[in-house]
């Protein structure tokens, strides 16, 4: 099936009023045909509106990332090492010790700040970046999925109904060919029996064009088959063990955190904790 891409016309008059508003597009969603810039994209059977995407150079411009200061790096790592060294030789046994460990605490909370904050100076612009970047990437991937299950839908469908027509095709045959045998005319029992076992199933393996191409030479095409996929549909939500369902913690301390008291199932209790530096 050829493609070919042409700019949408300008429609006037009456065919101008017909075009506006939204249109529904299985693949595309809705398009507002009155202000979404559009190609038309013909085949042999029909032409579909495709939404104009562009970007811009200025979009991709570089990111430009800190170098961090290596003697100040070291300095924190070394910093972190001592402190860790200091925390193994402090045992909490009286009043003066509680005093230094809690002084020890408020000190690896400080060494754990500076070095987040110099960490967070050269990851975030990157992370941030990278975040645009992927953005940049994610409609067309989007589309492509959307397009994917849209056409895989059309094929599973076809290839079902192939399916029960040759099995109702065969069915008929060997009947035909029951009844002719009884009946005593082998010739046409025969001639039946053997148009039924020629009905061919839809195939597995289903071939393509010759001729795609790809922008990935390196990426293999490979070919479209049938396959056998083990599924499955919640009928009883009560019967499924309890091992297929996964216990969500952060739901739970979330509750706990804005006063929610008793949850069946949980002992909800006080305990004592720590909170340096406010946390």
């Amino acid at each position: 099936m050829a493609i070919t891409w042409k700019k949408k016309q300008k429609s006037r008059g009456k065919s101008a009023r017909k075009t506006k508003g939204k249109v529904k597009d299985p693949v595309f969603g809705h398009l507002d045909k009155a202000s979404t810039p559009t190609v038309s994209v013909s085949s042999t059977a029909k032409t579909v509106e495709v939404p104009i995407i562009s970007v811009t150079s200025s979009a991709l411009a570089k990111v430009t990332v800190p170098e961090p200061d290596r003697a100040q790096l070291t300095s924190y790592l070394q910093t972190s090492t001592e402190l860790a060294a200091k925390v193994q030789l402090i045992d909490v046994k009286d009043s003066p010790s509680l005093t230094g460990a809690n002084d020890m605490l408020l000190q690896l909370k400080s060494a754990e700040k500076d070095l987040r904050e110099k960490r967070d100076a050269v990851v975030r612009p990157i992370k941030k970046h990278a975040e645009f970047l992927d953005s940049l990437f994610k409609p067309g991937f989007e589309r492509l999925e959307t397009a994917d299950r849209h056409l895989r839908s059309k094929v599973l469908a076809y290839v079902d109904f192939e399916r029960r027509r040759t099995d109702k095709e065969k069915a008929e045959l060997t009947e035909r060919a029951a009844e002719a045998a009884a009946q005593g005319d082998n010739v046409t029992a025969l001639v039946h029996a053997t148009a039924a076992v020629s009905v061919e199933a839809p195939s597995r393996v289903m071939k393509g064009s010759a001729g795609i191409e790809t922008t990935a030479p390196n990426v293999p095409l490979g070919q479209v088959s049938m396959r056998d996929i083990t599924d499955f549909e919640v009928v009883d939500m009560g019967a499924i063990p309890h091992e297929y369902f996964t216990f969500d913690e952060k739901k739970v301390r979330s509750a706990l955190r804005s006063g929610i008291a008793s949850i069946p199932g949980l002992r909800i209790f006080k305990r004592v904790g720590l909170a340096v530096g406010g946390r």
